[in-house]
């Protein structure tokens, strides 16, 4: 730890998570280090497991395409006061496609068919709404 703050080099303890796995005891263990290190590290339950917004547990997937969808829906509303063009440049390039892109491609989204189906009926009927 001195050696990085020689370097100006600091971790904020309050955004810090860490998940510990394995036996209950090596759990127990591993998080008594950490936090003898510092007490404000957050312990995270396997539920709450992602990142950067894609779940790191394939049975996650399925309530991570619900939010996407929860997070789309509320989109919806402002986006329909615009132009078609515009929506559709929006969601294309910034607000929705390149999250829901990175999801799809990190996690193992072909084990969870009924998940995809209802993300395609959705999306398709939505997207009809918004540009037609």
């Amino acid at each position: 730890m001195s050696i990085c703050n020689e370097l100006g080099l600091e971790l904020n303890f309050f955004k810090c998570e860490i998940f510990a796995c394995g036996t209950a005891e090596e759990t127990a263990k591993s998080l008594d280090s950490f936090c003898r290190l510092t007490f404000s590290i957050k312990t995270l339950p396997i539920s709450k497991l992602s990142l950067l917004g894609a779940s790191i547990h394939e049975f996650l997937f399925p309530d991570a395409i619900l939010k996407k969808l929860c997070n789309f829906n509320l989109m919806r509303e402002p986006l329909s006061s615009l132009s078609a063009h515009h929506s559709l440049f929006l969601l294309k390039n910034s607000i929705y496609i390149p999250r829901l892109i990175y999801l799809l491609r990190c996690t193992p989204c072909w084990k969870h068919l009924v998940s995809l189906q209802l993300l395609d009926d959705r999306l398709n009927s939505s997207l009809e709404d918004l540009f037609n």
